[in-house]
Order: C-alpha cells, then sequence, then structure tokens
C-alpha cells in the first residue's frame, strides 16, 4: 500500500523535474522554427505547432469539443485492492471549448460541460449512458459553464502556459443531496481550474508534455464538507511519425484532499492516443483509452475518448 507521505514525494518529485525542465528547453525550442510561427500575417503551417501550451496569436480562434466516455464495474478501497461494485456505472462528459486570441500573451474563451450518467447491473452495455434519460439510475444535463483565461508569462518561454476556467453549476442538486431520487451526476459546486502547461521538444519527432491542473471545488454553504482540491498531474509523450499524425502515451495521478487538507483518494491512469489532422491548418480528430490501473478509494474503471480541434 502506498502511503499518504509517498503521494506527497511523488508530486514533489514530479514538480521539481518540470522546474528543471523549465530550464533548459529554451535552447530547444528552435526546433519549431518551420511549424511554429508568432507572426498572425503568416499562415498556420502545422496545427501540431498549436499544443495547449501555445497561445493563439491576435485575432485567431479555437474550437475543441472533447467526449470522454468513462465505465467501471469495480474500484480500490483503502488498501489499495480491487473489489467488486457489483454493477456497472458509465459517465459521459463533453467539454466543449471556445478559444480567441487577444494576442500572443492572452487567451480568453469560455467553456460548456454536458454530462450523462448511467447506473445498472454487470450486463449493462456501457453505452446504455447515452440514452440521455432522466430517471432514477440515470440524469443528463448541461453542469457547467463559465470564463476562461489563458496567459503566457514568461515571454522567451511560449511553450509554457497557465490557463484558468470557473465553471458555473447550470443545474440544481447536481450530487442528488436534496432529492435521493435525482442519481449522482457531479459535484454541485463552482469549480476553479488552473491548468499549467508546458511541453518540452526531444528532437524533431518527439515531444513530452507537462500539465498541473488543481482543480478546487468550492460547494454550498451548508455542505462544506465537500468542498475539496484535486491535484492531477499529466505527463504525455509523443511522437511525430509526420506533420498530420501523432501517436503519445499518457500517464495521470490524481489525489484529492477533503475539505480538512488530508488525501482521502488517488487514482492512476495510463493509456495511448492518437491525434490525426484531417485538414492542415484547420482540423484535427483524436482518439484514445486510458485504464486506472491502481488506486486507493478510487475507481478502477477505463475510459473511451474522441475529440476535435478547429484553428483558424
Amino acid at each position: 500500500m502506498i502511503q499518504r507521505n509517498s503521494i506527497l514525494a511523488l508530486l514533489l518529485f514530479m514538480l521539481f523535474n518540470l522546474a528543471h525542465s523549465t530550464e533548459v528547453a529554451h535552447s530547444q525550442l528552435t526546433i519549431y522554427s518551420d511549424v511554429v510561427n508568432n507572426d498572425s500575417t503568416k499562415k498556420v503551417v502545422n496545427i501540431q505547432s498549436y499544443t495547449p501550451s501555445v497561445l493563439l496569436s491576435k485575432g485567431q480562434w479555437e474550437f475543441k469539443s472533447f467526449q470522454n466516455l468513462y465505465t467501471q464495474i469495480g474500484s480500490y478501497d483503502n488498501s489499495n485492492q480491487y473489489t467488486d461494485n457489483n454493477g456497472r456505472s458509465s459517465f459521459f462528459s463533453s467539454i466543449n471549448q471556445f478559444t480567441f486570441g487577444i494576442n500572443k500573451r492572452v487567451n480568453i474563451g469560455a467553456d460548456l460541460w454536458f454530462k450523462s450518467v448511467h447506473y445498472g447491473p454487470k450486463t449493462d452495455s456501457p453505452l446504455a449512458v447515452f440514452q440521455f434519460s432522466n430517471t432514477a439510475q440515470s440524469r443528463s444535463a448541461i453542469t457547467g459553464l463559465g470564463p476562461k483565461i489563458r496567459i503566457s508569462p514568461i515571454k522567451k518561454l511560449h511553450h509554457f502556459s497557465i490557463n484558468s476556467t470557473f465553471l458555473i453549476p447550470t443545474v440544481s442538486d447536481l450530487n442528488g443531496s436534496d432529492d435521493p431520487n435525482l442519481p449522482w451526476l457531479s459535484a454541485d459546486a463552482y469549480l476553479w481550474i488552473t491548468q499549467f502547461y508546458y511541453d518540452l521538444p526531444i528532437g524533431t519527432q518527439f515531444q513530452l508534455f507537462f500539465q498541473l491542473a488543481p482543480w478546487y471545488s468550492i460547494p454550498k454553504v451548508h455542505e462544506l464538507e465537500k468542498q475539496k482540491l484535486d491535484l492531477p498531474i499529466d505527463v504525455f509523450f509523443s511522437y511525430f511519425p509526420s506533420k498530420k499524425l501523432t501517436l503519445y502515451v499518457q500517464n495521470e495521478i490524481w489525489p484529492t484532499l477533503n475539505h480538512n487538507g488530508q488525501f482521502s483518494s488517488y487514482f492512476i491512469q495510463g493509456g495511448l492516443g492518437v491525434k490525426y489532422q484531417l485538414i492542415q491548418g484547420l482540423l484535427e480528430l483524436e482518439s484514445s483509452y486510458t485504464n486506472f490501473y491502481y488506486g486507493w478509494n478510487s475507481g478502477a474503471g477505463q475510459t473511451f475518448n474522441v475529440g476535435l480541434r478547429i484553428i483558424r
């Protein structure tokens, strides 16, 4: 069993390595000269150049839609042991983001999140969540809407950026705490997500991408015990066989602290993904799979994901 102190040590170790990578990265950024162009008057050559770390130029806009299906029939207990849940829980999330370039140092935009959930026996298909019904075992709703801002705080490191989003719940009683006939759909709280992005090129065909993304949940006044802080850390290793194709492997550790500042759960997931630039400099499609292979007081499921991105 991994102890809580070990989790904290792992987080500090990953943050140290991220900081060290930042110090040595600037000398390697020149390899992007054939695909990254900060002059907004010139045509975008390759959509791969616009990683999450790179801001849009003045007047550019981006639309991203990411569809995530998570399904589980088991979970990890407080001894890190897998347990059977005697049923299937499936969650669908559609995250839709619009971003506009004020200039190459500041972008603004908005997010809209839609979610659906279905609880049933193991024999249920994970696709049952796409019935989008509202019963005692299923529910669907637009769960959050809010503004976002992305900045590039260090001029010489345009592959480091900070994105901050504030989501306002659009439906009451998302967690079913007021009405027991309503299934849990999402945390019934304001959600403030701050994402620190950084990517590090390795030669001309490989790249490491890091993300630290604190999620701060601000619940209703009478539910302060549900206040929590999630601290996910992601690492992606990408390979570019061509200017149109990206293959990547990913790994994520997601610890959660409760309202007392104590670790209450964590999980680790890993997976594979592919991105394909269908229309050069305009449209990109993505597909990925992840598995929650270890955890503590957390789910033990898997995800199936698809997404698209348009840049103009």
